[in-house]
């Protein structure tokens, strides 16, 4: 991952969670890409709290508590 502007601001948690995330990752869109939304609070909030660290290794967008 190249270096970007902000990320001087963060702190080493910050950057474990984007690493942990696949953040910044390339991804593959393929010839014909489409984006589906499917229970987007369920996936950022979950149904109970968690440190983020350990909430995105079962959502990969969560905010953790």
């Amino acid at each position: 991952m190249t270096q970007r502007i902000w990320d001087q601001y963060l702190n080493e948690e910050d950057k474990a969670v984007f690493a942990a995330s696949g953040f910044g990752a390339l991804a593959e869109w393929g010839e014909r890409p489409a984006l589906i939304i499917v229970d987007v609070n369920h996936a950022f909030c979950d149904d109970k709290p968690m440190p983020i660290l350990d909430s995105i290794k079962k959502w990969r967008t969560s905010c953790g508590t």
